[in-house]
């Protein structure tokens, strides 16, 4: 009975290592440009730990990678639903909406911030 419990602990310790390598691996993924992979391993990583806000996050910019901006806010948006105050996300979040808003880019001679487009003012 005792070297049962001590299986079952030493196979949940190896389950929970390997799960906890897919945002690394995903993220790993990413810094060589393969962003279908990572895609894959970071659906994953959120499979098996929904509250993981990194998983989310590299998701997000995977998606980026694709260029899907539509899935990419989805992954940040769906993230900020399980972990609401991840700031990583809030981030993501605002880079998706700044992409798919177009904002101008600041022209630096002025000291004056552009202005927002019509788009992200109606908000």
């Amino acid at each position: 009975m005792n070297r049962r419990k001590s299986l079952f602990v030493a196979m949940l310790c190896i389950a929970n290592g390997a799960m906890a390598q897919t945002v690394e691996d995903g993220l790993k993924d990413l810094y060589y440009g393969k962003y279908q992979t990572a895609k894959q391993n970071l659906e994953k990583a959120i499979t098996a730990k929904p509250t993981d806000d990194r998983a989310y996050y590299y998701l997000g910019i995977a998606e980026l990678g694709l260029e899907n901006k539509d899935a990419a806010a989805a992954a940040f948006t769906k993230g900020l639903t399980a972990v609401p105050n991840s700031p990583l996300l809030m981030v993501g979040q605002g880079v998706s909406i700044s992409l798919m808003a177009k904002l101008p880019k600041r022209n630096r001679s002025s000291k004056l911030p552009a202005p927002l487009p019509k788009a992200v003012t109606a908000m």
